[in-house]
């Protein structure tokens, strides 16, 4: 828990001693963290740190992601819809129709340009840790894209201990990069979630060295399965889910309803695939160890979160610092080592027995029923275009820099608006291929929304599709045979009833908006044969 001279209540001098500073930037991402998990978001797993962070800030409670990982990761650096700047597919899934057509290379194509470049040539420091999964090659690395100091893991996952087990059958080995160049060996201590807050904490002392603001991006693996944590936070987690998923799901409902996130009635009805009370002793045993594993991630993550603020405080950075929370992606339910092509690998190469389940040499996932509570109130997971594949927890903190304190906003945002913001609170402008508005007005209290009402947003990936303008959501899942449907979000936040057949004409003035976007964009639709990997 962050002590009390995390206040923020600097004297007089050195706050206004900040004030002359441009600010820093703080920008931290977690991996595949469901909208409900953490505290400030109804959550039971324990993180004091982000809820004092929501305590000095600003929660975003209506704020969109991509489906799915290195989409949104292009999207938050260069400002563009994912399509346009090399990630209209991702590359474990790219269809054979879409290889080698622009938009589609899989690295951050010519087209885009990095807030982090922008804010180097504007005399920013620039760093940044943890994944990367927006290039492979040297010419695509984070020191090619505007980062003075990068140790980035270049797949979209690996173990998080130093054994560099990779994910897939195809990706047997995680590999990395520091400064462009490949890592041969990590430190035999090394723990993702921990080594990369350290490479920032780093970071941060060279630019008071240097006397330059920084913009830090802290790329967390947490919590990205293979679910793994250290002993003590596996102990601490022990016992925390014998209740099962629907006791889980039902409490955070409870405590997201006591923060104003949502009404009774509003929640999409959970399904899981089997009822806690007719499982066998055993099955429920490894069932919530897997729980157990992704909170303990989630409670570690939470830690160095502090770690960073406590460090910034430390130095006298903290007032002057703006700190942006977010996830990639909704939930991710898919359970990997039971892919047909994946399952004879993890066999011979991993240890899931329950007694090392989350610790080195395992390969676990929480599945789909987990996924279903830590996406609450919402269905859907990651790579769907439903509300709980696409919404994500958000955060912006920085009283001494104007951010309202301690409140919550309904005001939608897009991943597009940060790197405008970052530029605007930097006193750069945004180039015009950057397509956000800042969040900034809004944040500091001066506009009550950041897009106008009748604004749209498109989205899609590998096939699945929406189209969203004020309150109506049309989305078609990527099936072919799949029909388009219409939600009222005001009334039906949990996307629980299908109203396209009662309003057939607001359903095709969608339907044509979204065309325009796919036009605009370059998206091509996948092939239904196209799966890569």
């Amino acid at each position: 828990m962050l002590a009390v001279f995390l206040g923020l209540s600097a004297p007089a001098a050195a706050a206004g001693e900040a004030a002359e500073k441009r600010p820093n930037i703080l920008l931290i991402l977690a991996d595949d963290l469901g909208y409900s998990d953490i505290a400030p978001y109804g959550g039971e797993i324990p993180t004091p740190n982000l809820s004092w962070l929501a305590g000095q800030g600003l929660a975003l409670d209506n704020f969109y992601a991509s489906p799915s990982c290195s989409p949104t990761r292009a999207m938050l650096l260069t400002g563009q819809d994912h399509h346009r700047v090399g990630f209209g597919s991702m590359e474990e899934r790219i269809a054979p129709n879409q290889i080698g057509r622009p938009g589609y290379e899989t690295y951050l194509n010519a087209r885009s340009v990095s807030v982090a470049a922008l804010l180097r040539r504007a005399g920013y420091l620039t760093a940044m840790a943890g994944k990367w999964h927006l290039g492979a090659g040297e010419e695509h690395s984070p020191a090619a894209n505007g980062f003075d100091r990068s140790f980035a893991l270049l797949e979209g996952a690996g173990s998080h201990f130093p054994d560099r087990l990779g994910t897939f059958a195809s990706e047997p080995v995680a590999h990395y990069r520091e400064n462009g160049r490949m890592v041969e060996r990590l430190p035999s201590d090394f723990f993702s979630t921990r080594f990369y807050t350290d490479y920032i904490l780093s970071a941060i002392d060279e630019s008071r060295r240097e006397r330059k603001p920084f913009f830090a991006y802290l790329a967390y693996t947490a919590p990205h399965w293979p679910l793994q944590a250290p002993d003590a936070y596996l102990r601490r987690a022990q016992g925390r889910y014998d209740a099962g998923h629907e006791a889980i799901w039902r409490q955070r409902l409870a405590r997201m309803m006591q923060l104003g996130i949502l009404n009774a009635g509003q929640a999409a009805p959970a399904h899981f695939s089997r009822a806690w009370q007719d499982m066998p002793l055993a099955d429920r045993a490894v069932e919530a160890k897997r729980m157990e594993i992704y909170s303990a991630m989630v409670e570690q993550m939470d830690d160095e979160i502090g770690r960073v603020i406590r460090h910034l405080a430390d130095g006298g950075d903290l007032a002057n610092t703006l700190i942006l929370f977010l996830s990639d992606n909704g939930a991710e339910g898919v359970q990997p080592d039971r892919f047909p092509r994946n399952a004879p690998w993890v066999a011979r190469t991993f240890d899931n027995s329950i007694d090392n389940m989350g610790r080195a040499g395992s390969y676990i996932s929480y599945g789909p029923d987990w996924a279903a509570v830590s996406a609450a109130p919402y269905g859907g997971s990651k790579g769907s275009v439903a509300e709980g594949g696409i919404k994500v927890p958000a955060i912006v903190a920085g009283p001494a820099l104007g951010i309202r304190r301690d409140e919550r906003s309904a005001a939608l945002m897009m991943i597009r608006d940060l790197p405008v913001s970052l530029l605007t609170l930097a006193g750069v402008k945004a180039p015009d291929s950057y397509s956000g508005r800042s969040i900034l007005a809004h944040a500091r209290g001066r506009q009550p929304r950041v897009h106008r009402e009748e604004e749209r947003f498109g989205w899609e990936l590998h096939g699945s599709r929406a189209m969203r303008q004020g309150d109506w959501k049309l989305s078609r899942p990527a099936s072919p045979q799949a029909a388009w449907q219409l939600f009222d979000l005001a009334a039906d936040p949990g996307e629980t009833r299908d109203i396209a057949a009662a309003k057939p004409s607001l359903a095709a003035r969608l339907a044509e908006y979204w065309r325009r976007y796919a036009a605009a964009n370059g998206v091509v639709s996948p092939e239904p044969s196209g799966v890569g990997r």
